[in-house]
């Protein structure tokens, strides 16, 4: 029943293609690490002090 569903999703792509799910699955978990990393990088520069004082 999945399978089918997934079938319907992608055109071109058998549900048993595993380098397509597999790079998918990459390209996703590269853009969530990038959107967890980014903000906590922006947040380590802020200058503790001045956060104290707000």
């Amino acid at each position: 029943m999945l399978s089918r569903y997934l079938q319907s999703l992608v055109f071109g792509v058998e549900v048993t293609d595993p380098l397509t799910f597999g790079l998918m699955g990459a390209a996703l978990l590269v853009v969530a690490i990038a959107a967890c990393t980014l903000p906590a990088l922006r947040a380590m520069r802020v200058d503790l002090v001045a956060l104290r004082a707000d």
